[in-house]
């Protein structure tokens, strides 16, 4: 019965995934998807939030499951090991934070935190911290599309972990609803907290040649045809909705902060067939010899 539900969410999911507009399901679409949202949440061995609290994606228990493996085969590309400790930048109500969790050993460790408080309580709910080993943490930080009513802005945090504790840390659908000094901030901290040889594996909406020729023709999912101080935005009332940005300006950003460029996959949203994942994949690591910023 599960795996039969697991065949289910993936096939469905992947569906979505292939189907144009790029990650919206259509009508037909969200039918199945609530017709088997029942069956996935009978049938899991994974808890899935309530469907209010699935704010980041789309609102149904085959995605979160899907989104979850999807990620848990990119982190193993990309270094993830049994001992591994990776930090989740971002990490919602545990879309990731799952599936890490379960392929990481005794000696590994998963730390995540977020800026949306119901997700961290949730997320506090279903896994049993352990000190060194598995953390949530709320950040008070605002946004003005997840989070209106935080203290302090992005570029005033420090990350609450030491210099050179991760060999993974994974940014994913965060830089998305950022604004181009917050971006700065998280990426320097992201590097602070990263091990000499670690792997930032980030996600971002990524303006080149090709998606920005498939936006003109209609293909892709957004426009982002609004400026906005160094980037692009769908939304120009709440800039931080979904944010876009310029490839040539955002790879001189990272390598002025000291990260180099592992791989980078173009994704999926902008209307291309061969995209990797939804969003542009870069796989960072910090450069050599580049000291770390304060």
């Amino acid at each position: 019965m599960i795996e039969h539900a697991r065949f289910a969410a993936e096939s469905l999911a992947l569906t979505i995934a292939a189907s144009r507009p790029v990650s919206r399901p259509n009508r037909p679409m969200k039918v199945a998807l609530r017709a088997v949202d029942g069956l996935v949440r009978a049938a899991s061995r994974q808890s899935i939030p309530p469907t209010s609290l699935l704010y980041e994606g789309p609102p149904f228990a085959a995605h979160y499951l899907f989104n979850g493996w999807e990620y848990e085969k990119y982190l193993k590309r990309f270094g993830m090991k049994p001992d591994s400790a990776v930090l989740d930048v971002g990490c919602g109500v545990g879309r990731k934070a799952w599936a890490i969790i379960r392929s990481l050993s005794r000696d590994g460790s998963y730390h995540g935190f977020d800026i949306v408080p119901e997700a961290v309580d949730w997320c506090k709910s279903q896994w049993r911290e352990s000190g060194d080993r598995i953390s949530f943490k709320h950040l008070d930080v605002h946004n003005q599309h997840y989070h209106t009513k935080g203290a302090r802005t992005a570029e005033q945090i420090r990350f609450p972990y030491n210099d050179s504790s991760f060999d993974l840390v994974l940014s994913s659908s965060v830089y998305t609803h950022m604004l181009p000094s917050a971006v700065t901030t998280y990426l320097r901290e992201s590097r602070r907290v990263a091990r000499d040889g670690a792997h930032l594996v980030t996600s971002f909406f990524v303006l080149d040649e090709t998606s920005s020729s498939n936006i003109s023709r209609g293909r892709s999912v957004y426009t982002f045809a609004h400026e906005h101080g160094g980037c692009r935005v769908e939304h120009p009332d709440c800039p931080e909705h979904v944010v876009a940005y310029d490839r040539e300006q955002l790879e001189k950003l990272l390598a002025e902060e000291g990260l180099s460029i592992v791989t980078h996959l173009p994704g999926r949203w902008s209307g291309r067939r061969d995209g990797y994942a939804y969003q542009d994949l870069y796989v960072l690591t910090p450069t050599a010899g580049a000291g770390r910023r304060p």
